[in-house]
């Protein structure tokens, strides 16, 4: 630290409701030390009563809020002048899309320093080049939240001093999920001696939910006693359920839509599967490790940072079928794994990714950020 006056951070976020990134934020915020930093939330769709508004509020971190407008250079004013008003030490846009805004209005207004985010896949289909590099220039960093994120900005030019990691984090200090609760969640389900496969996520395409239809279809075919739930929802909700019924699944795959409580549920499961194709830092990773599951994972994003192959699950090509099939047949098989792995999975979680493993290093990368800028200018 330069100096004993707390640092002010602003974060820049797109929207506030139900998600994996507003969650981290909400997190990170909860597990600042408040002697040391002032935050405040500046979101880009304000005024809607969002998921995480009230929570975030509730930390006691203002929320304030560029109001909504086609023209994107009224926003951009709109920011800035609310970047003038609180004179932040560091603004931090906390999404892809915003960063090229906190670069912008950040120098505009003199924040000392400006931070970059990449939570999300950068080089996946449909974001134009020109896309990806206007989320990378006029930052003094830009941080990102899987090991494959920094390979990604690295490749697409960024300096390596520039682009730091920081990991998602899960809150570990939750209650054990008592036999009691397990055996009444599995009945909801409809379960007796099945063995249950879970998965979060929206609905999307980038989810790859008809592989994981095809997968239980492969399992069920071969005679094993298997249930597939999945939380979330989405616009292919109805498709997927065509699909499922087609393959003679209404009752081997169930959509149980989306549920706030859903990393709890699945600790009712046997074995976590994840079939996307596409994915930055995947949080439903981190709450099924720490639900004490093994997994077993397609090879996106940051899922090599979380999976110890072998140890606390399996990482298999995107888009095998053939080899989930297998792994997860493996795993259905042989309890004693199943088991061995999800103690690993948990115990590595509340290790490496804990609120206050991970809050700390957001920290560090603002006051090392501070303290560069203010050797420089001397």
């Amino acid at each position: 630290m330069i100096s004993s006056t707390p640092v002010k951070v602003v974060y820049l976020i797109g929207q506030l409701a139900v998600g994996g990134g507003e969650r981290q934020l909400y997190l990170l915020l909860k597990g600042m030390d408040r002697d040391r930093f002032v935050p405040t939330v500046i979101t880009f769709n304000p005024d809607l009563n969002e998921y995480w508004e009230e929570p975030i509020r509730a930390l006691g971190v203002p929320l304030l809020g560029v109001p909504r407008s086609w023209n994107k250079l009224w926003r951009l004013w709109a920011l800035t002048a609310l970047l003038r008003r609180i004179q932040p030490h560091v603004v931090h846009s906390w999404e892809l899309r915003l960063n090229c805004a906190a670069a912008i209005a950040g120098r505009i207004v003199g924040v000392p320093i400006r931070i970059g985010s990449l939570r999300c896949n950068l080089y996946r289909r449909g974001r134009s080049e020109w896309e990806r590099r206007l989320g990378t220039v006029g930052l003094d960093s830009i941080i990102a939240n899987s090991s494959k994120g920094r390979q990604d900005l690295v490749r697409l030019g960024s300096e390596p001093n520039r682009v730091e990691v920081a990991f998602n984090a899960v809150e570990t200090q939750k209650a054990r999920m008592t036999a009691a609760e397990r055996a009444l969640i599995r009945q909801n389900w409809g379960v007796d001696e099945n063995i249950v496969i879970a998965t979060i996520g929206n609905l999307s395409y980038s989810k790859n939910y008809p592989l994981l239809i095809e997968v239980t279809h492969s399992l069920v075919n071969a005679g094993w006693p298997v249930k597939t739930v999945v939380f979330g929802d989405g616009l292919l909700r109805e498709s997927l359920q065509k699909l499922r019924d087609v393959k003679g699944l209404t009752e081997r795959f169930l959509l149980m839509g989306q549920d706030v409580c859903a990393a709890h549920l699945i600790g009712a499961a046997d074995i976590f599967c994840l079939t996307s194709n596409s994915e930055g830092m995947p949080n439903a990773l981190l709450e099924a490790s720490l639900a004490g599951l093994p997994i077993v994972s397609t090879d996106v994003g940051g899922a090599r940072d979380i999976i110890v192959e072998e140890e606390t699950g399996y990482i298999v090509p995107i888009g095998d079928k053939a080899a989930l099939v297998e792994r997860l047949t493996f795993l259905i098989r042989n309890s004693s794994t199943r088991k061995r792995m999800g103690r690993a999975a948990q115990q590595q979680i509340q290790t490496d990714f804990s609120l206050n493993k991970i809050t700390g290093v957001f920290q560090g990368i603002y006051e090392r950020a501070l303290m560069a800028k203010h050797t420089n200018l001397h």
